[in-house]
């Protein structure tokens, strides 16, 4: 049972390009896909973030 979502990543998981103020949109998929799964959503999409970035802000969001 999934409990909730948690995503990492760039502009796309940020919503970029819904918004002009580079912020988390509550229209970008992580939001959409917990609807659907009716769970909570923590969206660290960062703009302009790389796939290390990603990597490195999951390792500490789960302190390892």
């Amino acid at each position: 049972m999934i409990k909730r979502v948690l995503a990492f990543g760039d502009s796309f998981v940020q919503g970029g390009g819904l918004n002009e103020d580079n912020l988390i949109h509550p229209e970008s998929w992580p939001f959409k896909l917990g609807e659907k799964l009716n769970v909570p959503v923590t969206n660290k999409g960062v703009g302009g973030g790389s796939n290390k970035l990603a990597i490195i802000n999951l390792m500490n969001e789960v302190n390892v």
